[in-house]
């Protein structure tokens, strides 16, 4: 993925909404790059508030075959868009084949973002009742145990560094990002995974979508 598109969704988990807009701009403006970038930067400017951009950078995505976590994530982001639109019928229609081509992998980690319009389109889907309502089920269950989790055993620094450790930054580029020495870093991430109970970095990050 983009470094410029990790650096604006930190500047976005950081409240840093302007920033953010001004590191993703260039990566749309090119036309250019990974298409797993153009996903989840589609992602980001829905969360900011700018569906026209999330359409474009979906449509860049969208060009060449993608992985199928990212496929995932774009079906999912324009099923949210679809929803912020008032396009109901579009929006299910787009959730539903986000859970089939998550279910053979289980690629679930574009349903537990902490974002209350795919929260509330989850619940409406089970609702409505769905052919995979095994793993709809699943994800529901696993996004109240991560609400749980992040709300009530970690710290705000440790959320954020737990934040940086699902992007390719390494542990110095953290302590840089964030304005703390790296051997503070190193503690944080510690404390991270004595609380996930893991041992590993990818551990970490599997063990919160696994929730």
């Amino acid at each position: 993925m983009s470094r410029r598109v990790v650096s604006a969704w930190l500047s976005h988990a950081e409240g840093r909404a302007d920033r953010a807009l001004a590191l993703a701009a260039p990566v749309l403006a090119s036309g250019t790059g990974a298409p797993v970038a153009h996903a989840r930067l589609a992602e980001l400017y829905r969360v900011l508030g700018e569906p026209a951009l999330a359409t474009k950078a979906l449509r860049l995505a969208n060009t060449v075959a993608l992985p199928r976590y990212a496929l995932v994530n774009t079906l999912v982001t324009s099923a949210a868009l679809n929803a912020e639109a008032g396009r109901g019928r579009q929006a299910h229609e787009q959730l539903d084949r986000a859970l089939e081509a998550a279910t053979a992998e289980r690629v679930l980690a574009p349903f537990l973002a902490d974002d209350e319009v795919i929260g509330d389109l989850l619940g409406a889907h089970a609702h409505r009742g769905s052919r995979h309502h095994v793993l709809l089920q699943s994800i529901l269950e696993r996004r109240g145990h991560l609400t749980s989790l992040l709300g009530g055993v970690l710290t705000r620094r440790e959320n954020e560094i737990l934040v940086c450790l699902r992007t390719e930054l390494t542990a110095e580029e953290i302590a840089s990002h964030l304005g703390i020495t790296y051997p503070t870093v190193k503690t944080h991430i510690r404390s991270v995974y004595r609380k996930l109970g893991v041992s590993s970095r990818r551990a970490a990050v599997h063990a919160i979508d696994a929730r």
